[in-house]
């Protein structure tokens, strides 16, 4: 089982708690707003206090067009000896604000992948940077499976570690070994009862 939190960008315990506790992030921003990848990392000293925690950087391309265009026109107007009327013009000046637009658009997006893919390089190699599109994105379970596959070899990686550890903590303590071997096996028992408890409550901490 998931369990996903959203601690939200602001800087508090929560958040900070959340990070710590989670076995993978995931970072979403707009790519039509660079002001939402740039709140991201903000993160980055939070993100780094989990070593090799998987992180997925996702940029969402999608756009909302708003239909500038006046829904009570009939689009006829009335044009004399070369007069403009003020629907024509209006109806220019909405053409162009929205050529525009589109234009700001189509830039702000490409410098945001840019960026964010950049950033995800200097996140390290446990980040994986995601493109998507959110009203058309329909691959929902091999993304969620790529998920899963991800925690486990993360909790995988953290036990090797953690026993190879207690292993060598057990060598350097020749004096008291039957006491350390005790201590040993009964950490060891417990870790992986806790290990095994949680095994269907991978965290996963969602920020956007």
């Amino acid at each position: 089982m998931l369990e996903f939190t959203d601690p939200g960008l602001s800087r508090t315990g929560g958040r900070e708690m959340a990070i710590k506790r989670a076995d993978l992030a995931l970072l979403f921003y707009s790519a039509l707003s660079l002001s939402s990848l740039h709140h991201l990392q903000t993160l980055k000293e939070d993100l780094e206090m989990k070593i090799h925690m998987p992180l997925r950087l996702v940029c969402d391309i999608d756009e909302v067009i708003e239909d500038e265009e006046d829904g009570g026109s009939t689009g006829i107007s009335s044009v004399s000896e070369g007069y403009e009327s003020d629907t024509d013009r209006d109806s220019r000046i909405r053409r162009h604000n929205s050529m525009e637009k589109f234009r700001k658009t189509n830039e702000e997006g490409g410098i945001a992948i840019e960026q964010g893919q950049k950033w995800a390089n200097e996140l390290g190699s446990e980040c994986e940077f995601i493109v998507l599109s959110s009203s058309q994105f329909t691959d929902a379970n091999t993304f969620l499976e790529n998920i899963i596959n991800s925690i486990h070899k993360y909790r995988k990686r953290n036990m090797r570690t953690f026993l190879k550890h207690l292993k060598s903590r057990s060598k350097s303590s020749t004096q008291k070994l039957d006491k350390t071997r005790d201590s040993r096996e009964s950490t060891k028992s417990s870790i992986s009862s806790s290990y095994s408890d949680i095994e269907n409550k991978s965290k996963v901490c969602t920020i956007m």
